[in-house]
């Protein structure tokens, strides 16, 4: 009966260094555990401040492109004056207008050196288009109207607008009321393209 008790309790000592070492191998390996869950724990930090980054990023440009497109769509209903890239240019209206701008002076004498000379502007359509020129004169003496000269000369159109045909003369020798008629035509090798027409009124006195 001793024999066999003590048996058992050598068998209990074996046991208990098993047990002991087994709760050390668990501490160990809880200790391993604990160690790589911090790991994961920075990893995941990390990856929170990486997103968290690229989410601020996204935002700012976000913010820059919608007020980028604001102020283009402001351009836009203000006349569309910007011109930067993706701004739609307006084109300018094609409207042809004729001035007589020579002589200056609203009277001259008889036989007075005078220059005759027009302005055109607005063209959109016709640059290097020829032009004809027909300049008509007529005087108004003792209220009867006659066409007292008529003169014909040619030019070259070029740009939006341009001084044409001009010349001079002093081929205007009585006095009355002086009727000046330009009609002015543009063309091309094929045919007329487009005509206009400008008056002015002068007083020849002694």
């Amino acid at each position: 009966m001793f024999e066999v008790v003590r048996h058992n309790h050598l068998f209990s000592q074996g046991g208990y260094s098993k047990f002991l070492n087994i709760f050390k191998e668990c501490i160990i390996k809880d200790k391993l555990i604990q160690k790589n869950m911090k790991k994961h724990h920075y990893l995941l930090l990390i990856l929170l401040l990486i997103c968290g980054f690229g989410y601020g990023t996204q935002r700012v440009i976000d913010s820059k492109e919608k007020e980028k497109t604001e102020e283009q769509s402001l351009v836009k209903e203000n006349g569309g004056e910007d011109t930067g890239e993706g701004v739609d240019v307006v084109e300018k209206e094609h409207a042809l207008k004729l001035t007589i701008i020579s002589p200056e002076e609203e009277t001259f004498i008889p036989r007075q050196a005078r220059m005759y000379n027009s302005f055109l502007e607005g063209n959109q359509k016709y640059d290097f288009a020829s032009v004809r020129c027909n300049w008509k004169f007529y005087l108004n003496e003792n209220n009867e109207e006659t066409l007292i000269q008529e003169m014909n000369n040619t030019g070259v159109m070029s740009g939006e607008s341009k001084e044409l045909c001009g010349f001079t003369s002093t081929f205007i020798d009585r006095v009355g009321k002086l009727r000046v008629v330009l009609s002015l035509t543009l063309y091309n090798a094929i045919g007329d393209l487009e005509s206009i027409e400008a008056e002015r009124t002068y007083t020849v006195v002694k």
